[in-house]
């Protein structure tokens, strides 16, 4: 009788890590979504300029990722 509610305990237990980790997944996707295609207009902004128009999109870099740090904000 110990051992069929210990084993549905692990099992519950293993579903909800699964659900877990899916939610993780999805919600890591959802936020590189976002980040991406903003770093690569950065990127393509840096190559194209220089002098202190290249700075300010450096620090515009930087800043943006810092922001992938949640206690940051830009």
């Amino acid at each position: 009788m110990a051992s069929e509610t210990s084993s549905y305990y692990l099992s519950i237990a293993l579903i909800a890590a699964f659900v877990l980790i899916f939610l993780l997944a999805v919600f890591i996707r959802w936020y590189l979504n976002e980040f991406l295609p903003e770093l690569t207009y950065l990127n393509k902004e840096i190559q194209r300029t220089d002098g202190k128009e290249k700075e300010q999109w450096l620090k515009k870099k930087k800043r943006l990722i810092l922001s992938l740090l949640p206690f940051v904000k830009y």
